[in-house]
């Protein structure tokens, strides 16, 4: 195990061991015509994340290419324009009429002007990336969002296009190194799975916004939820959502048990995430999306990964997992295949979400089947 261990790759591509680790004379793909991607909302996620990850795709040879974005708001167009000499529409509408697209990475808010971009663009033959909460009406219109969801995927489905849901974590390099681990039989059965994601970003849709990346690692990495019982308070008075501290109790199908606890009241920018998967006498911690550490004997030392920082080799884009889900996605489209984390992921999540208000509302367990059907 110690050599399958140490032989996970931690955040690292194979070409920053060889002679031109900046790419420089790295050529594109001459296989593979680029994909042409058009973005959807071109706000701090699209700016701060997802163009630079682009972009570095491109510079390690990647076939994508972003031909144009659409943004409502005038000022965030003329930057991109500007910052990234792309084409810009106030009308995702006329984007999707001149500029002969492949895919389209959605990027807006979650709410109906998504729904009338994804619709759209299925119409269109237009495979999707669509950034978490797949869809978001409310709190109160959970149930509604989660349908309209299932319309989206289904309808794709049929005409066979991809729909990626943008849970960025899932191509984090140390969540990829425990998911490795386990299926490698480093804790051996999983028993327990401990989560907290306690971030205090202002007036935050606490489990569709944020908590969602943790409810999705805790399915890919554990399984399906059989029931969960919740609690929850609004001890600071957050106005905009119901409560600001959550707890979980989980029972997976598998067995295991889990324990969640999701919290908006703390410090944004002190360690808010981790992760622990206990088995037999081993277990393993991913510490705020950072380092991973498996304890897998009594007497022998721990196992540890973390990244060496700062580091002159060490790319945001490629450890945060932008880079590896937009790769991700445009493999699947190129291939015609399945993404690693598809729409029914995104309507997972939401289910998750709505057992969740709905036990702590009603004061008791609630089942999968009751939500998802």
């Amino acid at each position: 195990m110690e050599n399958e261990f140490l032989s996970v790759p931690f955040g690292y591509t194979p070409v920053w061991a060889e002679k031109d680790k900046y790419n420089v004379k790295n050529p594109p793909s001459d296989d593979k015509k680029p994909l042409r991607l058009g973005l959807v909302g071109l706000g701090g996620v699209a700016l701060g994340k997802h163009l630079p990850a682009i972009r570095r795709l491109q510079e390690t040879g990647f076939p994508i290419r972003v031909v144009a974005g659409a943004d409502i708001d005038e000022t965030v167009r003329s930057k991109t324009q500007r910052l990234h000499h792309l084409p810009c529409y106030a009308d995702f509408r006329e984007m999707f009429d001149k500029e002969g697209l492949d895919a389209v990475e959605v990027l807006t808010e979650p709410g109906e002007s998504r729904l009338r971009v994804l619709r759209e663009a299925v119409d269109r033959d237009l495979h999707l990336f669509v950034e978490k909460p797949f869809l978001f009406f409310g709190v109160k219109r959970l149930d509604e969002s989660i349908a309209c969801a299932r319309q989206i995927v289904e309808r794709a489905r049929a005409k066979r296009l991809v729909v990626m849901t943008g849970f960025v974590k899932h191509f984090s390099p140390p969540y990829m190194v425990a998911k490795r681990l386990m299926e490698a039989g480093a804790i051996g059965t999983p028993a327990l799975v401990a989560v907290k994601m306690c971030q205090g970003w202002s007036r935050h849709i606490l489990l569709e916004g944020q908590a969602c990346h943790l409810l999705h690692v805790a399915l890919w990495l554990a399984g399906p939820i059989a029931r969960l019982h919740a609690f929850g308070v609004n001890r600071f008075a957050e106005p905009n959502y119901p409560y600001d501290n959550i707890v979980v109790n989980v029972e997976y199908a598998s067995e295991a048990i889990g324990t969640f606890y999701f919290n908006s009241s703390s410090p944004s920018l002190k360690p808010w995430e981790r992760l622990e998967v206990f088995g037999e006498r081993k277990w393993l911690a991913v510490e705020d999306g950072i380092s991973v550490t498996l304890h897998d004997s009594e007497e022998g030392p721990s196992k540890s990964y973390s990244p060496v920082m700062p580091h002159t080799l060490f790319f945001d884009e490629e450890f945060s997992g932008f880079a590896g889900e937009i790769r991700a996605f445009a493999e699947a489209v190129q291939a015609r295949r399945e993404a690693p984390v598809t729409g029914e992921d995104g309507i997972h999540a939401l289910v998750l979400a709505r057992m969740i208000h709905a036990s702590i509302e009603e004061r008791r367990s609630v089942s999968w089947s009751e939500v998802a059907g």
